[in-house]
């Protein structure tokens, strides 16, 4: 037994080795299955009917992840949704500022994603009008 004030030596566990960056398995179309109240249900997302695939199937993944993790009932609708209106718009949009959308990725430094949401947010509230509160809804989605 260890005498008053002797401690043993703790010993501290590293912290995992993140990641490496790496291209999504496949660009296949991201389905969600679940059962509610009997009924099966899905939703799904398909990264390859946007120029920009990559960070389609990403944010798809996320998705699924999250929704999985947060265990959500409506299988993140909502979240889909704002997955396939932001590929949409990084179609648009990117070409208006000479980029290509296929460069677009959550991991890379091309294109700056946070500007990127902010005018998709814009975008949003000229669709939506002013005092709508989809395009805040929607960003935070996302």
């Amino acid at each position: 037994m260890p005498r008053r004030g002797e401690r043993k030596p703790r010993v501290r566990s590293s912290a995992p080795e993140p990641t490496p960056a790496r291209e999504p398995d496949h660009i296949g179309i991201r389905t969600l299955t679940w059962t509610r109240r009997g009924v099966k249900a899905r939703r799904t997302v398909d990264p390859a009917k946007y120029r920009c695939t990559t960070l389609a199937a990403q944010l798809a993944d996320e998705w699924i992840t999250y929704t999985r993790a947060m265990a959500r009932t409506d299988g993140g609708d909502d979240l889909a949704q704002a997955v396939r209106s932001f590929a949409k718009f990084v179609d648009r949009h990117l070409p208006t500022l000479g980029m290509d959308p296929a460069d677009v990725r959550l991991d890379g430094h091309e294109v700056d994603l946070v500007e990127v949401i902010h005018a998709w947010e814009e975008d949003l509230r000229q669709q939506h009008g002013l005092g709508s509160n989809s395009p805040h809804v929607k960003t935070n989605s996302c």
